[in-house]
C-alpha cells in the first residue's frame, strides 16, 4: 500500500508541476481538479471544484460535446479553444490536456480545416463548400468542374517511395495552379485525383481549355529532386447545371469521367454523358449478378477448334467461358470478364472453368472418344493465389491424363507471376503440363527470360494476322516469331485466322496450326462432341467456312475465359 501511496503522490506531484494546463473531470462533466497551469490558464478561482465545465465555456451554443472542440476564455479574455477527447468511460474522471491550441490563430485554424496538409490546395470538403456557394449564387448561370487523376500514380508511389509521391503530388498541384485563371478554383480531392472549378460563362469551352492546356504542359517532365518524371492525366469535365443539379452530383459526374479516360488509356479527356452513368449502373447491377452466378449454374463453356492445316485434321480446343444470364442472355466476356477481374471472381471463376474442362474431357473418355487436348486460359491472379497442387486438382479428381490439358497465359501474365511467384514457375516446369504464351508478341517479353521458361506453345496475336494482309511490319513479325519458335524448339498456333488469303500465308512460312472463323466460331459441347466423334475418320476442316464476322459467341475473352 505504502508504494501505491507513493506512485500517487508522485503522479500528483508531476501533475502540478506540468507546464501544460491540466483539467480532471468527472463523469457529469464537472471539475474534479486543476493543476496550477490550469487555473492560471483559465483564472479559476478556489471554488471550481464540483462546477460544471459548461460553467467556463464563453459561448453558450458551443456547449460541451467530446466530438468537437470547445471555446474557452483565458485570464487575460482571450479565446481558448480545447479538443476533448472522443469518448470517455462513464462512471470514472478522466483528464483533458489545453496545450498549443492557444497560439493558433482562428485563420490556421480553418486553413487546417479546408486545406489538404501535402499539396496546401482546398480540400474536398472545402472543394464541395465552393461548388454549393456557386450553385445558389443568383448571378451564375453555368460552371464547369474538372476532376483530374494521376495516370500510374500508384506504381510511381511503389517505385519511389511515399516521400518522393508527396513531391510528385505537390509539383502536380503547381502545375494546375500555374495555367489557372482567376475564375479557377483548384483542389485536391483524394488519392491522386485533383479537381478544378472554373466559374466562366462559356462551359464548355473553358473546360476543354484548361484540359488542353494540362496536356501540353505534362508533355515537359515535373523535376522532382533534380529527376525528371513525366506523368500523364485522366480528365473528366462535367457542367453544371447541364450535368447536375447539386455539388456532390457535379463532382461525381466528373469523377466518372475521369475514370472512364483511365481504363481508356490516360493521358486523355472525357466529358460526362448519361451513358456513362448508365454503364455505371450496368456494371453495378452486372457485378450483383457475377456473384450468384456460379451458384445459379449460368456459366458454360465454349470450344474453338484448332485445324491442322491444309489438311483440316482437329488437333485441339481452346475452352472458352460464356456466361447465360437468365434475364439479359448472353453476357459477352468482353463485359463480366474485367468485372471479375476487378472484383476477385476472377480466381473461383478460373477453378470452375478448370474444373469444367476436365469434366468435359473425362466424359468424353468414358464415350470411348479419343480426346484431342484442351487448352484452358488462367489468369495470373489465381497463378499467383493458388499453388500448383490447386491448380492441377481437377486433373486428378477427373482421372484426365496430363497431355489432355493445356493452360494459356498471356505475354504479360506470364512475366507478372515470374516476378511474383518464381517457385510457381519451377512447379509448372516439374508438372510437365503443356503451356501455352497466349497473345504473344504484344508483351514485353525478353528472348532470356522466354529460354528459361517452361513454355511449349507460342499463340500468336490475331493483331498480327489481320494486318498481314495490307501490312509488311504484321507479316515480318510473324514470320520472326515462327522462326523464334522453332529456334526454341517450341510449337506455334496462330489466332484469328479469318480468311484463306491469311491461311496461305501462314502455312507459307511454315506455321500449320490455327484457329479462327475460317474454321469455325466457338460452339458449345454437343458440337464439339460431335467434331471428336468425326474427327478420328474425318478431316472435318478440310474444306473452311466461308469468311464470316465474329458473333457474341465467338467474341474474343479477357484473360480467364
Amino acid at each position: 500500500m505504502a508504494i501505491r501511496d507513493d506512485i500517487i503522490s508522485a503522479c500528483d506531484l508531476a501533475v502540478d508541476m506540468a507546464s501544460d494546463a491540466i483539467l480532471l473531470l468527472d463523469e457529469d462533466w464537472s471539475l474534479v481538479r486543476a493543476n496550477p497551469a490550469a487555473t492560471c490558464l483559465l483564472g479559476l478561482g478556489s471554488d471550481y471544484h464540483g462546477r460544471p465545465l459548461n460553467d467556463f465555456v464563453t459561448d453558450a451554443s458551443e456547449r460541451v460535446d467530446p466530438t468537437r472542440n470547445i471555446r474557452f476564455s483565458r485570464s487575460s479574455g482571450e479565446p481558448l479553444i480545447v479538443k476533448f477527447p472522443a469518448e470517455r468511460r462513464n462512471g470514472a474522471t478522466f483528464p483533458v490536456l489545453l496545450r498549443a491550441l492557444p497560439q493558433i490563430s482562428a485563420e490556421r485554424l480553418v486553413a487546417f480545416a479546408t486545406r489538404d496538409p501535402i499539396t496546401g490546395l482546398l480540400n474536398r470538403d472545402a472543394i464541395e463548400d465552393h461548388v454549393h456557394s456557386l450553385i445558389e449564387s443568383s448571378g451564375l448561370a453555368q460552371f464547369g468542374v474538372l476532376v483530374i487523376q494521376v495516370d500510374r500514380f500508384g506504381l510511381f508511389a511503389e517505385a519511389s517511395g511515399r516521400s518522393y509521391a508527396d513531391l510528385l503530388l505537390r509539383a502536380f498541384a503547381q502545375c494546375l495552379k500555374r495555367i489557372a485563371t482567376p475564375d479557377c478554383t483548384v483542389g485536391y480531392l483524394s488519392a491522386a485525383t485533383f479537381a478544378v472549378v472554373i466559374a466562366e460563362p462559356d462551359q464548355p469551352d473553358a473546360l476543354d481549355r484548361y484540359a488542353n492546356r494540362l496536356h501540353q504542359v505534362l508533355k515537359a517532365p515535373l523535376v522532382i529532386e533534380h529527376h525528371d518524371f513525366l506523368v500523364g492525366a485522366s480528365i473528366g469535365t462535367a457542367s453544371w447545371p447541364a450535368d447536375c443539379a447539386d455539388a456532390e452530383g457535379i463532382l461525381n459526374a466528373a469523377e466518372l469521367a475521369a475514370n472512364v479516360a483511365r481504363r481508356d488509356g490516360g493521358a486523355r479527356t472525357q466529358r460526362f454523358k448519361l451513358s456513362i452513368l448508365e454503364d455505371v449502373r450496368t456494371r453495378v447491377e452486372l457485378e450483383a449478378d457475377l456473384r450468384l452466378a456460379i451458384e445459379r449454374n449460368e456459366f458454360l463453356l465454349y470450344f474453338q477448334p484448332k485445324v491442322e492445316w491444309p489438311s483440316g485434321r482437329l488437333v485441339g480446343f481452346e475452352a472458352l467461358l460464356r456466361w447465360r444470364h437468365p434475364v439479359k442472355g448472353m453476357i459477352s466476356p468482353d463485359l463480366f470478364i474485367p468485372l471479375a477481374e476487378a472484383n476477385g471472381m476472377i480466381v473461383p471463376l478460373g477453378r470452375w472453368v478448370m474444373r469444367e474442362a476436365c469434366s468435359t474431357v473425362a466424359a468424353w473418355l468414358r464415350q470411348g472418344l479419343s480426346p484431342v487436348p484442351v487448352s484452358v486460359n488462367v489468369s495470373p491472379v489465381q497463378l499467383v493465389e493458388d499453388d500448383i497442387d490447386e491448380l492441377l486438382r481437377p486433373l486428378a479428381d477427373f482421372a484426365v491424363p496430363l497431355d489432355l490439358i493445356e493452360i494459356e497465359l498471356t505475354e504479360s501474365a506470364m512475366m507478372d507471376v515470374i516476378q511474383q511467384n518464381r517457385g510457381l514457375i519451377a512447379a509448372l516446369k516439374a508438372s510437365n503440363l503443356r503451356i501455352a504464351i497466349d497473345d504473344f508478341g504484344t508483351g514485353h517479353s525478353s528472348l532470356g527470360s522466354l529460354r528459361r521458361l517452361p513454355i511449349d506453345i507460342f499463340k500468336i496475336d490475331r493483331s498480327f494476322v489481320q494486318d498481314t494482309g495490307h501490312s509488311n511490319e504484321a507479316r515480318e513479325i510473324v514470320t520472326m516469331i515462327v522462326a523464334m519458335a522453332r529456334a526454341l524448339a517450341l510449337d506455334v498456333v496462330v489466332e484469328g485466322v479469318e480468311t484463306q488469303e491469311q491461311a496461305d500465308f501462314l502455312l507459307a512460312q511454315g506455321a500449320e496450326i490455327m484457329q479462327g472463323y475460317l474454321f469455325s466460331p466457338p460452339a458449345g459441347l454437343e458440337t464439339a462432341t460431335g467434331w471428336l466423334q468425326r474427327h478420328q475418320n474425318d478431316d472435318i476442316f478440310a474444306a473452311p467456312l466461308p469468311t464470316r464476322g465474329p458473333s457474341l459467341a465467338g467474341s474474343r475473352p479477357n484473360s480467364a475465359s
